[in-house]
């Protein structure tokens, strides 16, 4: 049997990029870096209704009318003992206004700044997995 803390891991996320060519990042009170949105995975959950449920309650923009076929999965990194599930979105222009529903233990949302960036300024600023999917992504 599995130890409990070895189980990896798993979060789902979003890479959105504008009709600029820019990622939209998140910086989260709980997190030292910036990232895309994303969401734990948990159980059997659907990978890509799991992205689109933290880009949801990171973001405010509701993807959940879209087509499956408007996201490009890509292939999943791992480092270590966590796992990232990403999927792209390209030519967004849905949002210039962020709302963050997910709330800390002190009432406080859990973002506290989203930014549109260039590729360049956004590989100096997520974190090292993020990264390395960033690096695969033509835009």
């Amino acid at each position: 049997m599995r130890n409990q803390t070895n189980k990896p891991n798993r979060r789902c996320g979003i890479f959105i990029f504008n009709k600029k060519k820019e990622l939209l990042v998140i910086a989260r009170y709980s997190q030292d870096d910036w990232e895309v949105p994303s969401w734990e995975h948990k159980n059997n959950d659907d990978y890509l209704e799991v992205a689109m449920q933290g880009v949801m309650e990171f973001t405010g923009i509701d993807f959940f009318n879209y087509k499956e076929e408007y996201f490009s999965p890509l292939k999943h990194n791992i480092s270590g003992n966590n796992v990232f599930v990403p999927y792209v979105i390209k030519g967004e222009e849905t949002a210039d206004k962020f709302k963050c529903w997910v709330m800390m233990s002190d009432g406080l949302p859990d973002c506290e700044d989203w930014e549109w960036v260039s590729i360049k300024d956004a590989e100096s600023m997520l974190n090292p997995i993020q990264r390395n999917i960033l690096k695969g992504i033509r835009v």
